[in-house]
């Protein structure tokens, strides 16, 4: 018994050691999480920020959500997104209170070793944006929004995890604009949101072409994503989640918000974001076949409750997945490196 006794305090000491040898290297080592691998699951996605869970785990399902798992992360875990191999997840920390209101500039990646779980960087700047996060499909980059020191402009940036920096700066705002949701095709074409800070309702899906730079507004609405072939996009707009190729054409409504609001004016008076604060983000499966989102299933405030779905692009069938949860994320290669 002694002899376990010591064995014990020894293994102690050495996690102790190592803890304290990673946080002198700026990494940091959580509590263990017994696990040798992340989930084999295709889909991530934050916990409800209303459920018992909290923010502090992260959530994983099949696509048909016959199996779901949770990984504890000891941290608020918001918006998480697969690497291209589905080796990693890059995540924003914060408390969980609505879209634009967490902390800013938390970006955190964490990758299993062995059976713990390591945050293996911890890149928070204080400049660092708010909302998703984009890994480029090398896996070397993330696509994100970046604050200026003044406060006065946003850029959206790819970010070298590895140094923490920007290594290339894509867009910056105009006078009076914010931008938010960057995604990058394929074949590097970049679609963002340009918001008019002094209009109600004032964002906008802009498309910027790799090659010749001309930007191009092409719907009202938010959180646009790529499809895999890079030839449409899905995005939220104030009555539902659209479709629209890249060119501007072929607008259809995948999903209208008055099927599920008894008033529908609601969410148009609270705008893009509705009145809980947790927009649909709406994403691609990898065959292009699906769009996976949240959406509202209980009344706003202090009972609401959400719930994962996918959509059927072509019959518009909408099937549940998950009874809680907000802004998943199906594993593929989303994000292209942009065109030199």
């Amino acid at each position: 018994m002694k002899g376990t006794t010591r064995l014990w305090r020894a293994c102690g000491c050495l996690v102790g050691a190592l803890m304290l040898a990673c946080a002198a290297t700026g990494i940091f080592l959580f509590s263990p999480i017994w696990v040798d691998s992340l989930p084999p699951l295709e889909i991530v996605f934050q916990v409800g920020p209303n459920e018992p869970r909290g923010s502090t785990e992260i959530g994983f399902t099949d696509s048909d959500g016959t199996r779901i798992e949770y990984l504890q992360t000891r941290s608020g875990s918001l918006l998480p997104a697969w690497s291209p191999l589905g080796d990693a997840i890059a995540y924003r920390w914060g408390p969980a209170r609505g879209y634009n209101s967490y902390d800013q500039g938390q970006v955190w990646i964490k990758k299993p070793v062995g059976r713990y779980f390591l945050l293996t960087k911890d890149c928070t700047r204080r400049t660092w944006g708010t909302g998703r996060i984009r890994w480029t499909t090398d896996g070397r980059s993330l696509l994100t929004i970046v604050f200026a020191e003044d406060g006065k402009r946003d850029f959206i940036a790819l970010i070298d995890p590895s140094r923490c920096k920007v290594s290339r700066v894509l867009v910056e705002s105009a006078a009076g604009e914010d931008l938010l949701d960057p995604d990058l095709s394929v074949s590097g074409e970049l679609a963002f949101v340009a918001r008019r800070k002094v209009e109600e309702h004032g964002e906008t899906i802009v498309v910027i072409d790799p090659h010749t730079s001309d930007r191009r507004a092409i719907a009202q609405g938010i959180s646009p994503a790529w499809s895999p072939d890079g030839q449409w996009l899905a995005y939220t707009a104030l009555d539902g989640i659209y479709l629209i190729q890249r060119d501007g054409t072929g607008r259809r409504r995948l999903l209208d918000w008055s099927a599920y609001w008894p008033q529908p004016w609601a969410w148009y008076r609270h705008g893009y974001y509705g009145p809980e604060g947790w927009p649909a983000r709406p994403e691609w499966s990898p065959d292009g076949k699906w769009i996976v989102y949240h959406r509202l299933i209980g009344q706003a405030g202090i009972e609401q409750r959400f719930a994962i779905f996918k959509l059927n692009v072509e019959t518009g069938e909408e099937m549940k997945i998950v009874d809680s949860g907000i802004n998943p994320h199906w594993r593929w290669n989303v994000v292209a490196t942009p065109v030199e």
